[in-house]
């Protein structure tokens, strides 16, 4: 048991690792969230710095800021971790680290998650101080303040706000970091080419099926779980129980199952 996780080591893994590239993770938390802040920025103010009266996409502006920054950051940050094999001697270095398999692929998960936990933190500060100046400045600039308050509410962290960028953050990310131990070149790149190829397959997939099921043009929101006829003005959703369960696949199931590949992965390599 000790060969395969000791506390100590690990730490000093995990130090090791963060001092090494320090540069390349410290510039990844810092410039997404910088980037959330600017693209946030950029739609409640206007141009000369004032707040836009009539601002009402609040969703849309925090949804759209959260969720570019933290996939492109998340991305960034999993093509980092594993990235040792471009060359050899450096994949040969690392894999002859007196550490385990595991607890090289445990300070991967633990970095990865701290991202995710400092995006969440700091994303919800900046939020809520965007919304109390808004409210607050608000007030002596218009008569109805309620009509320009109701929607400026902070973001809420669930599932059905955040879905799209909960699932293209966990499924290219678990797709990167095993594409990083199975492409030497360009793992990066190959890996989220593989991703979106592989997500536009299932969409096209998904719109041929409900084409063949429904005699009218379709438009798909999320393959396998729900389908909208133009026509009709209808969404069509599964059931309950079934839509939750390709969900949660989609979302959670694969891409954590994809992390664990990456584990026997790492294994293999080492021996």
């Amino acid at each position: 048991m000790n060969y395969i996780f000791n506390p100590q080591r690990f730490w000093f893994l995990l130090r090791k690792t963060i001092f090494e590239r320090r540069l390349q993770i410290g510039g990844i938390f810092i410039l997404s969230i910088l980037g959330a802040f600017l693209m946030y920025y950029s739609q409640v103010f206007t141009d000369n710095g004032r707040i836009h009266t009539d601002f009402q996409d609040w969703l849309g502006a925090q949804t759209d800021s959260f969720g570019i920054s933290f996939i492109l950051g998340s991305i960034a940050l999993s093509g980092l971790l594993f990235n040792y094999f471009s060359e050899t001697e450096k994949g040969y270095s690392y894999l002859t680290l007196p550490a385990s398999y595991f607890e090289k692929w445990l300070c991967g998960v633990f970095i990865m998650l701290s991202f995710v936990l400092y995006s969440l933190l700091v994303f919800r500060a900046m939020d809520t101080a965007f919304v109390s100046y808004y409210r607050s400045a608000i007030v002596s600039l218009v008569s109805d303040v309620d009509t320009f308050t109701k929607s400026a509410v902070v973001l809420p962290f669930n599932i059905e706000n955040l879905r799209l960028p909960y699932f293209f953050t966990m499924a290219l990310t678990s797709v990167v970091v095993v594409g990083s131990l199975y492409f030497n070149k360009l793992a990066l790149i190959k890996s989220v080419f593989i991703g979106v190829g592989v997500f536009i397959a299932l969409q096209f997939l998904n719109g041929t099926i409900a084409g063949a099921l429904f005699d009218e043009e379709v438009s798909t929101t999320f393959f396998f779980s729900r389908v909208y006829l133009i026509k009709s003005d209808v969404s069509v959703h599964l059931p309950p129980m079934l839509m939750s369960f390709f969900n949660n696949l989609y979302t959670f199931i694969i891409p954590v199952a994809l992390w664990f590949i990456a584990l026997i992965r790492l294994r293999e390599k080492e021996f």
